[in-house]
């Protein structure tokens, strides 16, 4: 290959000159030599204006002489041979262009003109361009490769933590108030509709996550870039860095994206949502006071919260050692517990429940043990401090647990037992308390046996509550 003086000089330019009248006047010399000729010419490092102003300046149209040869083209010698040479699949088309059928049957035969190595090169373009960015890296210093690998990995977790805490749940909390708009969560075919809501959602969201992709890393890219290249790596150098360093951090991001933000999240959120506006509120206890207390009246003499549970527990172990418990002090405690409700004003909601709940066992621990001290009056009364309980769900809605029916059995005298139960159970009843349907329900999930079966069967009779066997 000659260099750019070399072509300037005289002879060279010559020699150029005698090519051209040679290609340009043909018909003297053969066609092979003509296409050599073409051929070179045609090279990269020729000069591709040189033959437009050798023919300016030489009037090239007067070169070419009109000629009296009659000799046509296909009679020249070797001609069909050299077409052959030069285009070796003319012999295939030849053969597909005859109109005998059996002929091309046998002799015709269809070669691939476009090289079959020639299709893959469209799948080895990611290896081309992994080799590209390794000859570049071969010809900067270390540290840039390395800056680059940081940038792109630290700048990729940047991304992607923005997308999945901040991006994804906000994108989700605006479909799931669309949805409420636009679909009825109580139809029957609200799972088709979540179904290609979350379908659309999703498609959204890609097209959304594409774009704050994009504006994430090319705002961060190229200031890190800046800010960690050395100022002596040339501006150029600096633009391919930020191009490789965006590359492989949109890659990092597509990938994690493709593998987590799928339709499923949508539909695992929207179905949690709609359960949530579906089930009902419930008032759960609380567990502080005002600065103040509940009220601005306290009656300091009145026993605590502390101390009523004191002589709950006292009750109870008396109860289970067999010691008797009088009546007297079962109303002592009843009308203690009464006035602390209404007198004192350091009584929450949670010592409110937790004192009704172990008087609850305390009269299931007396009916078990000694039932004639549990009478009509003393269970009166302790639906009136059942009342004062803010979350009846977490005390006579469980009456029937399974803990509470292993008590009841292993009563003494399971008659008296069982009669004074059925009172309890009416009382609650006519309290408004507890719900024929909660009771079966209860009943139902208790997985009795057959001893505990008949006691609870004896129970609903007693309380006029029809159930199925």
């Amino acid at each position: 290959m000659l260099d750019s003086v070399t072509l300037k000089s005289n002879q060279i330019q010559d020699v150029f000159h005698i090519l051209f009248k040679i290609h340009l006047d043909g018909s003297k010399y053969p066609m092979i030599v003509k296409l050599s000729v073409g051929w070179l010419l045609e090279l990269p490092h020729v000069p591709h204006d040189l033959y437009y102003v050798w023919m300016s300046k030489n009037d090239a149209p007067m070169l070419l002489k009109p000629t009296t040869r009659t000799v046509q083209l296909d009679d020249l010698i070797g001609l069909d041979e050299l077409l052959y040479v030069c285009c070796p699949y003319l012999g295939d088309i030849k053969s597909l262009l005859t109109a005998d059928a059996i002929a091309l049957d046998r002799s015709a035969t269809c070669k691939h003109i476009t090289p079959l190595t020639a299709l893959g090169s469209v799948r080895e373009t990611p290896k081309l361009q992994s080799q590209l960015e390794d000859m570049f890296f071969c010809t900067q210093p270390d540290s840039v490769k390395r800056t680059v690998e940081f940038v792109s990995e630290r700048v990729a977790s940047g991304c992607i933590k923005e997308i999945c805490y901040e991006i994804v749940p906000s994108y989700k909390k605006e479909a799931m108030s669309k949805l409420r708009h636009e679909v009825d969560i109580s139809s029957a075919d609200i799972a088709e509709k979540l179904q290609r809501y979350a379908g659309r959602s999703h498609a959204n969201l890609l097209n959304v996550l594409g774009g704050k992709a994009e504006v994430i890393l090319n705002l961060r890219i190229s200031a890190a870039m800046e800010a960690l290249l050395s100022s002596t790596v040339l501006q150029q150098t600096k633009d391919v860095c930020v191009f490789l360093t965006h590359r492989m951090c949109r890659k990092r991001v597509d990938e994690w994206v493709k593998s987590h933000v799928t339709q499923d999240i949508f539909i695992n959120y929207f179905d949690n949502e709609i359960k949530k506006l579906k089930q009902q509120t419930k008032a759960k206890p609380q567990f502080g006071l005002p600065s103040l207390g509940k009220s601005d009246k306290h009656d300091g003499s009145t026993d605590s919260g502390m101390k009523i549970m004191e002589l709950l527990r006292e009750l109870c172990w008396r109860t289970v050692e067999g010691q008797p418990v009088t009546q007297v002090e079962i109303f002592s405690l009843l009308e203690s517990i009464r006035t602390s409700f209404e007198g004192r004003c350091d009584i929450n909601d949670c010592i409110t429940l937790a004192i009704n709940k172990l008087l609850l066992d305390f009269i299931i621990l007396a009916i078990a043990h000694s039932p004639d001290s549990i009478t009509t009056d003393v269970v009166s009364m302790c639906c009136v401090l059942y009342r004062a309980c803010g979350n009846l769900d977490e005390l006579v809605k469980t009456i029937f647990s399974p803990r509470n029916m292993f008590v009841l059995s292993m009563s003494s005298v399971p008659e008296r037992s069982t009669n004074c139960f059925a009172v309890l159970i009416d009382a609650l009843l006519q309290s408004e308390l507890l719900t024929h349907a909660e009771i079966l329900s209860q009943v139902l999930n208790c997985n009795a046996n057959q001893a505990l079966s008949k006691f609870l069967g004896e129970v609903l009779s007693r309380c006029k509550i029809k159930t199925e066997d």
